[in-house]
């Protein structure tokens, strides 16, 4: 039994260094199956544009629009869906949302007693996720 990837849209317009901190918290903290995957909306920074690059070259999935158009996340994630019927659950996200710690401690226990009511495979690391 192959157990589904949650896959999680981030929005990306120019910002790199919060890209790679959302990016890093993401994979370090979540031990369920995810799946990133970057919506580029018409980023111009040289920057941005390699970080893009280097993790579509890493087996990243990444979607570009041409235009700062927002709404072509939606295709995006159309798109995505056509090609993983089966998937259940998605993230949309921009890299500038920061949570504290505790507030994150907070929505994961609420989305872990969510899936768990749906009998979902899920695991969430604990031991790293201190009260702040």
């Amino acid at each position: 039994m192959t157990t589904l990837k949650i896959p999680i849209f981030i929005i990306v317009h120019d910002r790199v260094k919060v890209l790679k901190k959302t990016v890093a918290s993401f994979e370090s903290q979540i031990a369920s199956p995810i799946e990133i995957i970057f919506h580029d909306v018409a980023s111009t920074f040289p920057g941005c544009l390699k970080y893009l690059q280097d993790m579509k070259e890493n087996g990243y999935t990444v979607y570009r629009s041409e235009k700062n158009h927002h709404h072509t996340v939606f295709q995006s994630i159309n798109k995505y869906l056509v090609k993983h019927p089966k998937c259940q659950y998605y993230v949309v996200t921009d890299p500038d949302i920061e949570r504290r710690r505790s507030e994150f401690i907070k929505l994961r226990k609420a989305i872990t007693k969510e899936l768990d009511a749906k009998n979902a495979d899920v695991a969430v690391i604990e031991e790293e996720l201190d009260e702040d």
